[in-house]
C-alpha cells in the first residue's frame, strides 16, 4: 500500500554529521574529490607537489584549494557542487540525513512513530496491566541503590516491549520466555524509505532553540543549527502486512493447536491488541483494512501528544510569535518524526499525563532524577518536559509535524485562512485579491533556474535578487517578468528567500 505524508513543519533527521560553511560556494556544497580532480585536469603533477609540502593536510578545506590555484567559483560549482541550499549558512550545522545527496525519510523514523502509537494504544487499553508494572518497577527501584537504577530500567523496559509486542515460547519446563527478537510482532509490518527530493527545493538552515516552560521571555540561550525539511514537501512510503503469516498460523491453531500453544504464546492476544486482528475471523481480514487501522491509530496518538505540547504553549505569559504553535495543534490529523518530536513524541508519556497514572508518573520521576531542574527546583509533572525544542527563525514552529497528504490541503488552507483573518489586509488590482500587509510586490527575473529568482520591487529591499523556493512556474502560468506578491524569510539581517503568497497579475 502507498502511503505519501506531507510536512507541516520543519523536519530534521540527522545525518550524525555536521557540515561548515567552509564546504560551500555560492549555496552549493562542494564535493572534495570532484574538486580535487577538477585541479588535477587543469595541473597535473603541480597538484600532487601542492600536497607534498603542505604541512597541514588535515586541516586543508575546499576554500583553501580553490584560493591557492585561482579557480573560478562558477567553474567549481559547475564541476564539483553536490547540491544547493536555499539558506546562507553561516556556522557548524547538523547534517540531514541524504541518500546520493537527495533528502530522504528512513522506514525506520516512521516505523519507530507506529510501534510507540501501538504502545500507547495497548497500554491504554489494559490500564491494570500498566498500573501493574508501575507498581512493581516503583518497589523494585526503592530496593535499589541508585547507581543500578539505569540497567534496572533497561530491563524493565525491555520486559515492557516484549510483553506488548513479542509471542512466547514455552520450553521443556513450562518457563514461558518472550525475549526473542525474532518474535517480534512488528515484523509483520514492513516499512520502506521514502523517495528522495532534490535538496534545494526542500532544505532549509533553520536556527533551534531550546524554549523554558512557563516563562515571560521562554527561551533560553543555547541554540543549534541544522538542515531541515522545509512545510508543505511530500514523500511516498511502501506500507506492507504479512497477512500471509497470520493465516499460516490460524490454519495450525486448528489442525496444530498445542503446537500453537506452545511456541506461538498469546500471539492471538498480541495480534487482537496491536493490530486488531481476529485470528479466528481471519477469512474477512485484508491488508489494506489492517494498515488503515495501524495508520489511524498513529493520528489518534499524535492527537494525544499534541493536547499535551498544547498546553505547554496555553501556559506561555508572552504567547508573541507563538500564533503557529495554536494553528498547528488546533488541527487533529497530524503525528510526529524525527529531531525534536520531545519526550512526549517518543514515549508513552501523554498516557501518564491522565490523572489515573499522574500521580505515580510524579513518584517515578522524582525517584529517577528525571526532570530536574538546574534550579533545583522540585519536579512539576504538568510542566514536564520542562523545555521544548522549537524553530526560531522568521517565526517560531515547532518540529516534526507531518499528516497523511489527503489531509495537507486542509490544514495549509486553514493557515493562510487564519493568517488573513488576523492580519491587515490591502486591497489591489482588477483581482480584488487580498494579501498580507507583510507581502511586498516582487518581478520573476529567472525562470530557468531551479528555485526561480526574483527581484524586490518595493520596500527596504528593493532592487535586491533573491530565490522563490516551492512552487512551480509554469503551473501558475508564470515567467520572467511576472509580477508576484512575496513574503521575505531572513536569517538574523540577511535575506535568505522569497515566499510566493500570490500573482499580482
Amino acid at each position: 500500500m502507498k502511503v505519501k505524508i506531507t510536512t507541516l513543519s520543519p523536519i530534521h533527521i540527522g545525518s550524525g554529521k555536521e557540515i561548515s560553511p567552509i564546504e560551500f560556494i555560492n549555496n552549493y556544497r562542494i564535493s572534495f574529490d570532484r574538486l580535487c580532480d577538477l585541479i588535477y585536469e587543469k595541473f597535473g603533477e603541480k597538484f600532487f607537489d601542492f600536497l607534498n609540502e603542505e604541512e597541514n593536510l588535515e586541516n586543508l578545506d575546499a576554500q583553501k584549494l580553490i584560493r591557492k590555484f585561482n579557480l573560478n567559483n562558477n567553474e567549481v560549482v559547475k564541476y564539483c557542487g553536490i547540491y544547493r541550499l536555499n539558506s546562507i549558512l553561516r556556522r557548524s550545522t547538523r547534517e540531514a540525513l541524504k541518500v546520493n545527496h537527495k533528502l530522504y525519510i528512513p522506514g525506520t523514523s516512521l516505523k519507530g512513530s507506529i510501534r510507540t502509537a501501538l504502545l500507547y494504544k495497548v497500554l491504554k487499553d489494559d490500564p491494570i496491566f500498566l498500573s501493574n508494572y508501575l507498581n512493581n518497577l516503583l518497589t523494585k527501584l526503592k530496593e535499589m541503590s541508585f547507581h543500578k537504577f539505569e540497567s534496572l530500567m533497561k530491563s524493565l523496559d525491555d520486559k515492557l516491549i516484549q510483553r506488548v509486542f513479542h509471542y512466547g515460547k514455552k520450553n521443556s519446563n513450562g518457563f514461558i520466555s518472550y525475549e526473542d527478537q525474532q518474535n517480534d510482532l512488528m515484523k509483520l509490518l514492513y516499512v520502506s524509505d521514502s523517495n528522495s527530493i532534490e535538496v534545494e527545493e526542500h532544505c532549509s538552515v533553520d536556527e533551534i532553540k531550546v524554549f523554558a516552560f512557563n516563562k515571560d521571555l521562554p527561551h533560553l540561550g543555547f541554540s543549534i543549527y541544522a538542515e531541515t525539511i522545509v512545510p508543505k514537501t511530500t514523500f511516498e512510503f511502501e506500507l506492507r502486512f504479512n497477512l500471509d503469516f497470520v493465516k499460516e498460523i490460524a490454519k495450525k491453531y486448528k489442525s496444530q493447536k498445542k503446537f500453537i500453544e506452545d511456541n506461538f504464546v498469546d500471539i492471538d492476544k498480541k495480534l487482537l491488541a496491536l493490530f486488531n486482528i481476529d485470528i479466528f475471523k481471519v477469512d474477512e481480514l485484508d491488508e489494506t483494512s489492517i494498515i488503515k487501522n495501524i495508520l489511524d491509530d498513529l493520528l489518534n496518538f499524535g492527537q494525544e501528544v499534541s493536547k499535551v505540547e498544547a498546553k505547554y504553549v496555553n501556559s506561555l505569559k508572552n504567547k508573541t510569535n507563538f500564533k503557529f504553535l495554536s494553528h498547528i495543534y488546533d488541527f487533529d490529523s497530524k503525528f510526529k518524526i524525527g529531531y525534536g518530536s520531545g519526550f512526549h513524541a517518543m514515549t508513552i508519556f501523554p498516557l501518564l499525563y491522565t490523572d489515573r497514572f499522574r500521580d505515580m508518573a510524579q513518584t517515578l520521576y522524582q525517584t529517577l532524577s528525571i526532570g530536574r531542574h538546574r534550579n533545583k527546583a522540585p519536579l512539576n509533572i504538568n510542566q514536564f518536559p520542562f523545555t521544548r525544542k522549537l524553530k526560531y527563525n522568521d517565526r517560531i514552529e515547532p518540529l516534526g509535524w507531518v499528516t497523511f497528504s489527503e489531509y495537507a490541503e486542509k490544514f495549509f488552507t486553514g493557515e493562510v485562512q487564519a493568517n488573513v483573518s488576523t492580519a491587515p489586509v490591502t486591497t489591489t488590482n482588477k483581482n480584488n485579491l487580498q494579501i498580507k500587509k507583510d507581502s511586498i510586490l516582487a518581478e520573476i527575473i529567472d525562470d530557468k533556474s531551479k528555485p526561480p529568482k526574483v527581484k524586490i520591487l518595493e520596500g527596504d529591499n528593493e532592487g535586491k535578487e533573491t530565490i522563490l523556493p516551492g512552487i512551480k512556474l509554469d503551473g501558475l502560468g508564470l515567467s520572467v517578468g511576472s509580477k508576484v506578491y512575496v513574503k521575505l524569510h531572513f536569517d538574523k539581517k540577511n535575506l535568505q528567500k522569497a515566499e510566493f503568497k500570490g500573482k499580482a497579475e
